[in-house]
């Protein structure tokens, strides 16, 4: 009876195995924007006969608004709120080669809680937003001072961090 939000879900790795630990009464909210991975996210979780996952298109942030999402040719477990092409070195050369922005709506933590009433007593949020970390914990404000989640993990992405101005 759990409930877990996957925030960089990706093709869904731990999309799928939260669905499976919280069981059929628990619930997943997981937050995948890249246009380049939903297919693959929304497949997996069909394929394991998950329907106690909802899927957000949208990226996570401290705010809803207008955002860039760069998605990255290389790969796409690298989509971010930065251009991936930035990256020094001789990384990601097709995301410099061919750029891919795209224009988003962001959504936070906090707004998606109350779209979806079924989602309620966060126990473990999990964060790889390529940078995005302290972004999306600001936009979760309100779920972190009213449920105080058990377990919060995140991928910490020192170059993302610094390019989105967090610390």
């Amino acid at each position: 009876c759990d409930v877990a939000v996957d925030v960089g879900a990706n093709a869904g790795w731990h999309t799928v195995y939260m669905g499976h630990i919280v069981g059929e009464r628990g619930h997943v909210l997981a937050f995948e924007p890249g246009s380049n991975t939903l297919d693959r996210l929304a497949s997996n979780v069909a394929l394991n006969g998950l329907f106690n996952v909802t899927i957000v298109d949208q990226p996570a942030s401290s705010e809803a608004g207008e955002v860039t999402l760069w998605l990255n040719s290389d790969n796409s477990g690298g989509n971010a709120l930065w251009d991936p092409a930035d990256w020094p070195g001789p990384h990601n050369p097709k995301s410099k080669e061919n750029p891919q922005p795209v224009a988003m709506e962001a959504t936070t933590l906090d707004i998606e809680m109350r779209r979806h009433p079924r989602v309620r007593s966060v126990r473990l949020i999990k964060i790889d937003t390529e940078g995005a970390d302290q972004r999306v914990l600001e936009g979760a404000k309100g779920l972190l001072e009213h449920q105080r989640p058990d377990f919060i993990v995140t991928e910490v992405h020192e170059f993302g961090l610094d390019k989105l101005g967090c610390s």
